[in-house]
């Protein structure tokens, strides 16, 4: 059961906000994500920024279309310009997300301005990367 912090948090949770987080333990430092959706049974997907397009994904053009430019100068808590990878979907507990915001491991940094939102959730839609369910669970109007 989520604490009352926690559920302060969770309003937060939003499509579009950019969090920062230490809280990947696969990843040895902090990371820029952005949530994209949530589903019914309180899982948030969301999207890692990258300081540049992994190695991996180069000539892989389904998975080059889903990396998505954003600017330095859009984006105050970017150091330097920088890509959504929208070509993997990761998810997480929304309440494990919550606690992390309440304990000051996720901290909330901005949010995509609509027109970046909207052009991402026209690249996601429209993608061969994610499942039918996939997209209609978390990219969905």
């Amino acid at each position: 059961m989520m604490e009352i912090g926690d559920k302060v948090a969770a309003l937060s949770i939003t499509r579009g906000t950019v969090f920062h987080s230490t809280i990947f333990e696969q990843i040895d430092h902090g990371k820029f994500f952005v949530v994209i959706g949530e589903n019914d049974h309180e899982l948030v997907g969301f999207f890692f920024i990258n300081s540049w397009v992994n190695q991996y994904i180069q000539g892989k053009p389904e998975m080059e279309k889903a990396q998505y430019p954003i600017s330095a100068e859009a984006y105050n808590f970017l150091s330097h310009n920088s890509f959504l990878n929208c070509s993997s979907l990761t998810t997480i507990d929304k309440s494990k997300l919550a606690s992390s915001i309440s304990t000051g491991e996720t901290t909330i940094k901005g949010q995509l301005s609509k027109e970046d939102l909207s052009a991402i959730l026209d690249i996601v839609r429209n993608s061969k990367l994610f499942t039918p369910i996939e997209k209609k669970t978390f990219f969905a109007e």
